[in-house]
């Protein structure tokens, strides 16, 4: 530790009175560079700066940065050639105090260094210097120096523009950071840079320019309803969540593009609309997600499945019959899950054939609505509110609570006294669900008139 101090206490000594405290001659790059004139303290700092103390190092490579003396500087660049990262480091670093042309090719050639902690340093070092020359060399480093070429651009704000423009061009990693940086940057330029990009040949170029557009807030409607309208999947991919967005606060022309993309060419997009759409009320949505029942993409069928519960509209009454057939599991429940709330006879068959396969309690519950013959399905599993099993009372509960129907109401309320809590618990969470009152009049048809028979409400 004593040998450390009195080590830094003698470059130290250096500085402050430019005595030459060590002998011997300055390494070969250095000699080169013009050591036949240095100075005294110059090569005591040089012979410092190679000391196995980093303390040491960094000290001396500071006092060094900190001359005028040319033999300093010229040691210097040659020092960022140096055979040690870590002189490397130090020497890029103390670099960009060197505001000529030597210090700021010295800073160019060691963006290209193979240690990427001395190419962070030499684009730290460039938009130090500010010299708007480093701009494409900084581009060209885009995607190495940990970063630092893309934050050390945005120092140079406007001047970078063209530069990053035309690299949007470029392979993927350069290209999507190219966009990152001109949003980032700001400015008119860059905006007009980035709007002229999305309509560019590639739609890579387009969906990485659009991706970073749509992160404003809020998003450029014009930019939003141009990609979800784009020839190519991947950019009205990145549009979907923006779009989404726009249409539940009631954009009508952010609906109907919405609308059009569920019946969308591309699996990848039908599965992120049925993603997206979490409460479709609008009668739009009808029809594009009846058609989806039958996607040949699994996922499509059982998002449309379940979003159609919550559509609920007698239109679609025939489609969920046949999804109720479906070879899925879960797009036969959503389908008579939706068909429980339109119509309680049209689910009636479907609901027994459901929970048939699903053996065990449900199974068992199919049995005995089958056995007693009745036409409405609220009507059998209300007749059945007192079945000798707890469990089976347990799951006509909550189907009960499915339905949105009022005349379930009246047989879930009675649920309510039963004997068994798990049955009651059920009652009060089912009742949660359900209507407080009658949502029309007794004896009102659910559905357009000649749609079936009479369904009581």
């Amino acid at each position: 530790m004593t040998s450390r101090w009195m080590r830094l206490r003698c470059v130290v000594a250096t500085v402050a009175a430019g005595l030459g405290l060590l002998a011997g001659t300055a390494w070969s790059a250095v000699e080169e560079a013009g050591a036949s004139t240095m100075s005294p303290r110059v090569a005591a700092l040089l012979q410092a700066a190679r000391d196995s103390d980093p303390l040491v190092r960094h000290t001396a490579i500071k006092a060094l940065s900190n001359t005028r003396d040319p033999a300093a500087r010229a040691a210097l660049i040659a020092m960022a050639g140096d055979a040690d990262a870590r002189i490397r480091v130090l020497a890029v670093g103390a670099l960009s105090k060197v505001p000529n042309k030597q210090g700021f090719d010295g800073l160019v050639d060691a963006l290209r260094d193979s240690s990427k902690e001395v190419s962070a340093a030499a684009a730290a070092g460039l938009a130090a210097l500010g010299d708007k020359r480093a701009v494409g060399p900084l581009v060209a480093g885009l995607g190495g120096a940990r970063g630092r070429a893309g934050t050390a651009l945005l120092q140079f704000g406007d001047a970078a523009v063209d530069a990053l423009a035309a690299e949007l061009r470029a392979a993927a990693t350069r290209r999507d950071l190219a966009a990152k940086l001109l949003s980032q940057i700001g400015t008119k330029r860059a905006d007009a840079a980035l709007l002229a990009a999305t309509t560019d040949r590639s739609w890579r170029v387009r969906r990485s320019v659009i991706a970073h557009l749509l992160q404003a807030q809020p998003a450029p409607k014009r930019v939003v309803l141009a990609a979800a309208a784009d020839s190519a999947a991947p950019v009205r991919l990145v549009a979907l969540g923006a779009l989404a967005q726009m249409a539940r606060k009631e954009d009508k022309t952010a609906l109907n593009a919405l609308i059009k993309m569920v019946n969308d060419k591309d699996v990848a997009v039908r599965i992120a609309v049925v993603q997206l759409v979490t409460d479709p009320q609008d009668p739009g949505f009808i029809k594009p997600f009846s058609r989806l029942l039958t996607d040949p993409e699994l996922t499509v069928r059982r998002g449309a499945a379940a979003l159609l519960v919550k559509i609920a509209d007698i239109s679609v009454r025939g489609t969920l019959v046949a999804a109720a057939a479906d070879p899925d599991s879960g797009v036969r429940q959503h389908a008579v899950w939706a068909l429980m709330r339109l119509d309680p006879v049209a689910a009636l068959k479907p609901y027994i054939a459901v929970m048939t396969k699903k053996a065990g309690k449900s199974a068992a519950l199919a049995k005995a609505v089958k056995a007693l013959g009745k036409a409405n399905l609220i009507a059998a599993l209300g007749a059945l509110r007192k079945h000798a099993d707890p469990e089976i009372r347990v799951i006509i509960a909550t189907d009960l609570g499915r339905t949105n129907s009022y005349r379930a109401t009246v047989y879930v309320r009675q649920m309510l006294k039963d004997t068994n809590s798990r049955v009651r618990e059920a009652a009060q969470r089912a009742l949660k669900r359900l209507p407080a009152k009658p949502k029309r009049p007794p004896g009102t048809i659910v559905g357009r008139p000649g749609d079936r028979k009479a369904v009581q409400a």
